[in-house]
């Protein structure tokens, strides 16, 4: 194959799966949940649509996490204490 039709074939390739990967949610660990960063990935969960948390992780605030579990129903949540 030339070089183009190499191109055309693999850019057409890359948008058929985009397409069909952007129909299947986005399945999602948080660790550390109740920290700052996992409490940021939670805030652009809520605003992308596809994007499911499976679990969460987190340390001793068991306020924050209970908040998380109640709006995300993750199929696993995990406390740890140091």
């Amino acid at each position: 194959m030339n070089e183009t039709i190499m191109n055309s074939y693999y850019t057409s390739d890359c948008n058929q799966n985009d397409q069909s990967s952007s129909r299947i949610p986005k399945r999602l660990v948080i660790l550390g949940s109740t920290g700052s960063i996992g409490r940021q990935t939670l805030e652009i969960v809520r605003e992308q649509e596809g994007l499911s948390v499976v679990a969460l992780a987190a340390g001793s605030n068991t306020a924050f996490m209970e908040e998380q579990i109640r709006e995300f129903h993750p199929v696993y949540a995990v406390m740890w204490a140091a």
